[in-house]
């Protein structure tokens, strides 16, 4: 199995018998899986805070793993991102646009909706979006979605 090039060691990969060497890892953000497969692309791995450790598992979000990559242990990729700002985001996607986009961590999620509407605050200078019915930022949604375009999920925002 070919690992993720993020990951640095084989090794760093716990499983669920090595307890007493993660134990250190409690309260840290961790990859965790049920499947070491899945360690050969980190995207595809749940990313949570390791909760505790009980016998035979990992617990992290409200899931029982395996499998515990802590995430000191894995390089992260170059940001070659930053959230969209007004201008271009109403470019791209105006009221009516239909978007497909997901969860970055939690349970990875999918969602298509509509841009229903969106409206920029002077006081606060926060530039609101809706989405579902629910409002976001731009850099909410920047930091905890992924955008589906041109076929590959990509950061929710711009190159820089």
């Amino acid at each position: 199995m070919d690992l993720d090039p993020r990951i640095k060691d084989r090794s760093y990969i716990l499983d669920c018998f090595n307890s007493k060497l993660a134990s250190k890892y409690v309260g840290q953000v961790c990859y965790l899986s049920n499947d070491i497969a899945k360690f050969s692309n980190l995207d595809m791995v749940y990313k949570d805070t390791l909760k505790y450790i009980g016998k035979g598992y990992f617990f992290g979000g409200n899931k029982q793993f395996m499998f515990c990559l802590p995430f000191d242990f894995a390089k992260e990729k170059e940001n070659k991102y930053k959230p969209f700002d007004p201008e271009t985001f109403e470019k791209r996607y105006n009221v009516g646009s239909v978007i497909k986009f997901r969860g970055k961590y939690r349970g990875r999620l999918e969602y298509k909706a509509i841009v229903e509407a969106t409206s920029f605050n002077e006081e606060t200078k926060e530039f609101y979006v809706w989405l579902r019915g629910i409002v976001y930022t731009l850099d909410e949604l920047f930091e905890g979605y992924e955008l589906f375009e041109n076929g590959e999920w990509k950061p929710f925002g711009i190159k820089e």
